[in-house]
Order: structure tokens, then sequence, then C-alpha cells
């Protein structure tokens, strides 16, 4: 029998194909870093008890150690706050 611990282990490291560790709203006039905050702020991700940080490093991107944001939900928010194409996500 496989313990509770284990299992909520396995289930908070468990990632998806929309899940990402890295997403920076970006479009052909350049990187949108008040925009990027903005939409790392309001990402659910995956799994409540992982949270999203933004991180003002070298590329000013939404940063998520477990691979917990969604790509297409944080695609979305750069588009709705004017963005004129899908985030720059990656691995």
């Amino acid at each position: 029998m496989v313990s509770p611990t284990i299992l909520l282990i396995q289930l908070l490291l468990a990632t998806t194909a929309l899940a990402a560790e890295n997403c920076m709203c970006r479009d052909y006039r350049g990187d949108m870093h008040s925009l990027t905050m903005h939409c790392c702020r309001n990402q659910k991700g995956y799994g409540a008890l992982i949270t999203m940080m933004y991180w003002p490093g070298p590329h000013k991107q939404c940063t998520s150690p477990f691979k917990k944001i969604d790509r297409v939900e944080f695609s979305k928010c750069c588009r709705m706050m004017g963005a004129l194409e899908d985030a720059n996500c990656w691995k």
C-alpha cells in the first residue's frame, strides 16, 4: 500500500503538457515586463500548494520551480493585457 505522503508528493510533482517552468509576455515589440509581472501574480497554476513568483532576474520571467504555470491561461492573460502574441514559455 502506498502511503498518503507519497501520493501527495506524486500529485504535487505531476505535470501536464500545458505546464511550464518559465513564461514571459512578449511580442514583436519586445519583452513586456509589467504584463509578465501582472499575469504571474494572477496565475493559479497547477496545484494550489505551489505558488508562482515573479523573478526580477536577467529575463524578468514568471518562474515556477515545479513547472506549475498554465501556458494557456498565461497566454490569455498576456493578450488580454495588450500583448499581440502568445506568451513565450519554456522549461
